[in-house]
């Protein structure tokens, strides 16, 4: 019942014969042996019932914390990605425009140094 990586070695002594392995793994309210808690702190079965759907309450409080945490998470990105995309859209604009006019700029010094204008 620790949290972090789990490390399992599974070996086949018997090279002639596969082995089929399954593993149930239990996390969080599900994983607690609650007829262990019972007998330990003599508990009714209505207190264990209880004792489980705390369990499951602090479980899913903590699982819609971490969904808030990360959708900030994901607002902030997205906010950023966005004015990173207007600043190049300005950027494009200020750009073309400029090179609009230089190109105006240089035509008409051309067409003058040809007297066509």
């Amino acid at each position: 019942n620790q949290a972090g990586p789990h490390v399992m070695c599974i070996n086949n002594s018997d090279k002639r014969q596969k082995a089929l392995v399954k593993v149930n793994v239990a996390f969080g309210p599900q994983a607690k042996d609650y007829s262990q808690i019972a007998k330990k702190e003599h508990l009714e079965p209505t207190q264990i019932a209880l004792r489980r759907i705390e369990e499951n309450l602090k479980n899913y409080h903590s699982n819609v914390l971490y969904m808030r945490e990360r959708e900030e998470r994901m607002r902030s990105t997205n906010d950023s990605i966005a004015f990173r995309v207007i600043g190049y859209c300005l950027f494009n604009v200020v750009l073309m425009i400029a090179v609009g006019g230089w190109q105006m700029f240089h035509f008409k010094q051309f067409f003058r140094s040809k007297k066509v204008i």
